[in-house]
């Protein structure tokens, strides 16, 4: 998710009931209210996202980090060990 011109301290990311919850809010750093724009890359204010955390991941190994403007999370599958029937 890009998340570009956002603090760690702006951002809160929270995993509940299998859903992670990703809230913060961009400030505008040039607020002028006299500019009209046609378009904006970043839009500013407060913002939401929840992603349902798919089956097969180990909720307790997610990772998140914010790197050069980016937020990478990271949701490791559980690892399925094999199980072999030793007959002799």
């Amino acid at each position: 998710s890009a998340i570009a011109g956002i603090k760690n301290e702006d951002i809160d990311i929270a995993l509940e009931n299998d859903i992670i919850i990703i809230k913060g809010e961009r400030s505008n750093p040039a607020e002028d209210e006299d500019k009209n724009y046609f378009t904006r890359e970043c839009y500013f204010g407060p913002f939401y996202r929840e992603i349902i955390i798919p089956r097969g991941i180990d909720a307790s190994r997610i990772d998140a980090n914010i790197k050069n403007g980016m937020l990478i999370i990271r949701m490791p599958k559980i690892e399925n060990k094999k199980i072999t029937n030793e007959q002799e």
